[in-house]
């Protein structure tokens, strides 16, 4: 729940407008204060906690054996442990 005075910030990020992959993602949620961030398409070669300058987000995803296609959802360190549950239906949907 969140508490008076707090803000939580949203964001979505399509993947076929980065150049470097997933460090330049988190710099950018860094930089403009995003607690949460799903991506399209995103293909995840790693996952688990990345970091940013003094910020840190754990990317929930879910995708294909393959690895060549997925969704990623980016929370913030600070949320992580509100994170409830994550379900995951098929490589296009993840519900955290």
């Amino acid at each position: 729940m969140l508490q008076k005075g707090w803000v939580f910030s949203v964001g979505t990020w399509n993947v076929d407008s980065l150049t470097s992959g997933a460090d330049e993602m988190v710099k950018v949620f860094d930089d403009r204060k995003v607690d949460v961030a799903w991506t399209m398409r995103w293909i995840a070669l790693d996952w688990g906690f990345f970091d940013a300058g003094g910020k840190r987000y754990k990317l929930f995803w879910c995708g294909c054996q393959e690895k060549t296609e997925g969704v990623g959802v980016f929370v913030a360190v600070k949320w992580v442990d509100r994170v409830i549950q994550t379900d995951t239906y098929n490589e296009r949907i993840i519900v955290v």
